[in-house]
């Protein structure tokens, strides 16, 4: 009888394509590099003393604690059952923190998006300024929004949900934490511009790479003399603080981002004030961006 061929494709499932890529991507690397020191680690002694040098290499090097991360969890995902004997890898992780704290990005407001977005439309492309509404207000990644197709998207009385159905919705192939999600449009003046891109085309809405977007977020940010540190993530975390201020239950903020552990959500949210409070914001560009917030989609329509 032939021994069973080791499988792990159904393990690796678990995962997004994206996760097992970059963790694959990252053991490897870690493995070449114990190749050049004739390393062969074959115990959780040997492992978390072979990991935890490694991990002191990256950080000498200058390279991303992301990297140092990946390596951790890629083993971890790999070999679960050594998880809790790598106890020198995963202080390593903590004391990196404790060396180079990482940077939190700052939360955008809803005026200061709309400010860019319309920059975006005139400057860039119409569909990036709607698309940056859409990822503020449904708490989008920037993946989630560039992997939206025309058929994504639900509108009111939509056959495939039934004659009740109401409201636009977002489906989701593949999130951060699970495949098959949904989210609620909630702005009405983001709906409407969702529904006249739709109407333009039915191809894919947001024609646009990641890089083409996060290129002429950066541009358009400069432009307008905004302060460094705004990033497209930027967007989610202004949405999801947005709706803390307003008074929105944890566990509806949690669902509507998609959030699997409320600890990470709630100090999501919480840093968010705090880092809205840091930000020091000319008056005039606060003024403009509350004229355009107001009359939302009339300055979207001036920019076609």
């Amino acid at each position: 009888m032939q021994p069973l061929e080791s499988k792990r494709y159904l393990v690796e499932a678990s995962l997004s394509v994206r996760t097992v890529h970059r963790y694959r991507k990252a053991v490897l690397e870690f493995l070449d590099w114990c190749d050049s020191y004739h390393l062969d680690p074959s115990s959780p002694l040997q492992l978390d003393d072979a990991l935890t040098n490694f991990i002191h290499f990256l950080f000498e090097s200058g390279r991303g604690k992301a990297l140092a991360q990946s390596v951790l969890y890629g083993i971890h995902f790999y070999i679960p059952q050594w998880k809790q004997l790598l106890p020198l890898a995963s202080k390593s992780i903590t004391g990196w923190d404790k060396q180079s704290p990482s940077t939190s990005y700052p939360p955008l407001t809803w005026d200061l998006a709309v400010l860019i977005a319309v920059r975006l439309a005139r400057s860039s492309s119409f569909a990036m300024g709607v698309g940056l509404l859409l990822a503020f207000d449904c708490f989008l990644r920037l993946n989630e929004l560039i992997a939206i197709s025309y058929f994504d998207v639900s509108d009111t009385a939509d056959a495939r949900l039934g004659s009740q159905f109401q409201g636009m919705h977002i489906r989701l192939a593949a999130t951060k934490t699970g495949r098959e999600q949904s989210v609620r449009v909630h702005d009405p003046a983001v709906e409407a511009l969702v529904r006249q891109l739709l109407r333009a085309s039915r191809r894919k809405p947001f024609p646009f790479s990641a890089n083409d977007f996060r290129r002429c977020f950066h541009s358009a940010c400069s432009a307008l003399h905004l302060p460094t540190g705004f990033v497209p993530h930027s967007l989610r975390h202004g949405g999801a603080t947005m709706w803390f201020l307003q008074g929105r239950s944890m566990e509806d903020i949690m669902h509507r981002g998609r959030w699997a552990s409320s600890k990470t959500a709630r100090r999501y949210v919480q840093a968010g004030r705090a880092l809205l409070i840091k930000q020091d914001i000319p008056s005039s560009v606060k003024a403009d961006a509350a004229l355009l917030s107001r009359s939302l989609l009339r300055a979207m329509a001036l920019t076609q």
